[in-house]
Order: C-alpha cells, then structure tokens, then sequence
C-alpha cells in the first residue's frame, strides 16, 4: 500500500466510522448491558441501541476498500467490527451471553476499546502525512494494478519468477492489443517485499477489460466450490451415494472447461472482436483470458487502486465508477469463497 492509499484510508475511517459513531454505538449497547448486570438496578431497553448498532455498521462496505488498505484497517483493530460480518459477532456475544450479562457487557467493552484505539492510531496517521501526500502520484487516466503472486501462484525462487513474468507479459499484451495499445503501456510502477506483489500502472480500458476477465472467472469458482461442497456433502453421508458424489464432482470439472470458453466469448463480444478481426489480435486476447483465470485459479491475487478525484482533465468518471463496481464485486466473491472454503467439510 503506497502512502496516498494509506491516507485515503484514513479518510474513509472519518466518513464510514467517526462521521457514523460507531464507536458510540457500541459504547450505548455496553452501557446498557453494564447498567443491566447491576443487581438491584431497573433493567433497562437493550433493543433501540442494538438496533441502532446494527443499522450502522451494516450501511458500511468494506468491499470499497483495498485489499492492502482492509489489510490495515484489521491491523488496526477496526475492520471486524464493521460490515455484515460484524453482525453475527453481535448476535454471538448477546445471545451466548444471554443468561451471563456481565461477560456480554466485556466483550462490548473490547470492541469499544478496540475501535477507539484504532481512531487514535488513524488520526496520528492522517495527521503525519497531510503534508506528505502526493495526489497527482499516478496519472488522472491510469489505475494501478496489483498483482500478489501467493498460494500456488507464489513466487519462490527465479525459476517461478521467469514463468509468472512470461505469463503476466502475455496477459498484458492480450489485454493491452485489444484494446489497440502496445504492451509497453502497461508500466511497471512498484514492487514490494515479502509475499510478491508487482504495481502496473494501466488505462482504464485495460483495468476494466481486467477486471471483467476475473469477475467472471470467480463467479465460475463461486459455482464449482458450491456443488465440490455438495458432493463432499452427499459422500460424508456414509450412505450408498458415491456414485451421486462423482457426477457432482464431474460436473463442476466439466463446468469449469464449459465456462471458460464462455468467458472468452463473452470478453470478445464485449470488445467487438469478432472473427473477421484481427487474427493476432484475437489469439493474444484468447491466450491472456486462459492465462489470468488460470493465475486466479491458482490463488494469485488482482487488486485495483483508482483515483479518488472523479472531477478534472483526464477524468472518466464513468470509467472509474465501473472499475470500482467490478472490483467491489470482485471482493465480494472472493470473501464468499474463502468463507465457503473454510467450511468445507
């Protein structure tokens, strides 16, 4: 995450977090527990605050934010106490604590502290860069692409760094080809330690064209996982359905080939390529399609960072609105998936 998003991010922590008072809100359900655990004490009307909570943190969205930039807003103590996700932590400490007052109103209590702790730690942030950021870091006209080569898409020695730089050089100049650009448009703009991860600066035509290509392909993973689970299912039922469990599993095999073909007819009718096209243009196209599912498939991972001013030269506010929708969506499925992965049996 480069020092611009990082004070976007503190940014969005004023406007979805202190500008909604979350912190007060879940300060309101503890001190209603707190009073409530005093024996002796009038009981007093949990369901307006819990209510007023829950409306609050389910407006929020974390899918706006960027991987890196959620990476940090959870490093700070905030992010599990915010979205949907959040709620089923408030049904669990109510309804588990039900009988044990005392014990809900501490956890309420942490998640208060957390949250004012993680404010505090924000506004130190903001404060110390004000003067430091660099708005005009990327052109008005490009997003910035990262690119985490992690799981079996990992990077571990040169060996797989030559054969992701191949692959990832043929998923640019298919994508960039399409859209009448040459592959050199695609720049190189930053690299980071530890698990890899390569920022290409992109033309909005690319970014979108991109991140259509992996919309698509989760939605097919979103499918494949859900019937792979239906088998695991039916097959741990110790019953005599094995044969039931292999049709499911071959079906989400032949799914995953039906559907790839899909994708590439899809993207191309989308571009306006068609088979009288040219004839490089539409083999690059289909080879970089290939291989960015395959880069997904294999747990890599594509984040994109846009900029956050939808006014001035250079600007396609509808552009950026659409890359941003696609990749709040992208971020969707894959939190879908890694909860569906998680549960699987």
């Amino acid at each position: 995450m480069n020092i611009t998003e990082l004070y976007q991010l503190t940014q969005w922590i004023d406007e979805n977090v202190r500008s909604k008072d979350i912190a007060g809100k879940y300060q309101a359900v503890f001190n209603v527990l707190q009073q409530n655990a005093r024996t002796g004490q009038q009981q007093q009307p949990l369901e307006p605050h819990k209510e007023a909570l829950i409306e609050a943190i389910s407006s929020i969205s974390l899918e706006e934010l960027s991987i890196d930039q959620l990476a940090f807003l959870r490093r700070l103590g905030i992010a599990d106490h915010l979205g949907i996700n959040a709620l089923s932590n408030i049904e669990d400490i109510l309804y588990r604590n039900a009988l044990d007052i005392p014990t809900a109103a501490a956890e309420f209590n942490k998640i208060v502290e957390a949250i004012n702790n993680g404010l505090a730690k924000a506004d130190q942030i903001k404060n110390g860069l004000s003067d430091l950021v660099d708005p005009e870091e990327l052109p008005k006209d490009e997003a910035l692409i990262r690119v985490g080569f992690t799981k079996d898409a990992a990077v571990n020695n040169v060996v797989d760094w030559k054969k992701w730089s191949s692959i990832w050089y043929d998923i640019g100049r298919g994508i960039a080809l399409a859209h009448d650009r040459a592959p050199e448009d695609i720049k190189v703009v930053g690299a980071k330690k530890g698990s890899i991860v390569i920022e290409l600066a992109v033309a909005y035509a690319i970014a979108k064209t991109t991140g259509k290509i992996i919309l698509f392909a989760l939605q097919v993973a979103d499918k494949v996982l859900a019937i792979k689970k239906q088998a695991a299912e039916i097959s741990h039922l110790e019953l005599k359905n094995d044969k039931i469990a292999q049709e499911l599993e071959q079906e989400a095999a032949n799914l995953v080939e039906e559907k790839k073909q899909s994708i590439t007819a899809l993207i191309f009718e989308e571009l306006g390529i068609n088979e009288d096209a040219d004839g490089e243009k539409r083999t690059a196209l289909e080879k970089a399609i290939k291989k960015l599912i395959d880069f997904i498939e294999r747990g890599g991972d594509v984040d994109c960072v846009l900029p956050t001013e939808m006014e001035g030269e250079g600007v396609n506010a509808a552009d950026i609105k659409a890359i941003r929708d696609e990749f709040k969506e992208i971020r969707t499925i894959e939190n879908k998936i890694k909860k569906l992965e998680h549960k699987e049996p």
